[in-house]
């Protein structure tokens, strides 16, 4: 799933920011970030930099993250790394390929949940 697609949109997102005169946001980087059981702070906080310099980021929950669990120090600090992103649920398989192939970054510190979610 995670193909030459994706490989063959990472250049094209640098050399964006490279033209980009200023923030990131003015050269239109897409950010998908992947919110998954096993995900920890790394990729919340790569993306919540990213959306602070003005990139497009999408936060994707997965159907298994609660949000009944009890407060935690990482899930308050994973809540308060969410500000400036856009929340979705996360689509279906057939769904997915679409949305990464659209991205320009895909952040993921579970690669294991994605892998068993993305097929």
């Amino acid at each position: 799933m995670i193909s030459s697609e994706l490989a063959g949109s990472a250049p094209a997102a640098a050399a964006r920011l490279a033209a980009a005169p200023g923030p990131i946001g003015a050269s239109g980087v897409r950010v998908v970030e992947y919110a998954a059981r096993g995900s920890g702070i790394a990729a919340a906080y790569a993306g919540w930099l990213l959306a602070r310099m003005g990139a497009q980021v999408t936060r994707l929950i997965a159907p298994e993250q609660d949000a009944q669990r009890p407060a935690s120090p990482v899930r308050l600090a994973l809540e308060v790394l969410a500000d400036g992103k856009t929340n979705a649920a996360c689509p279906q398989t057939a769904e997915l390929d679409p949305l990464l192939a659209a991205c320009d970054i895909l952040l993921c510190d579970a690669p294991r949940a994605f892998a068993a979610f993305g097929g």
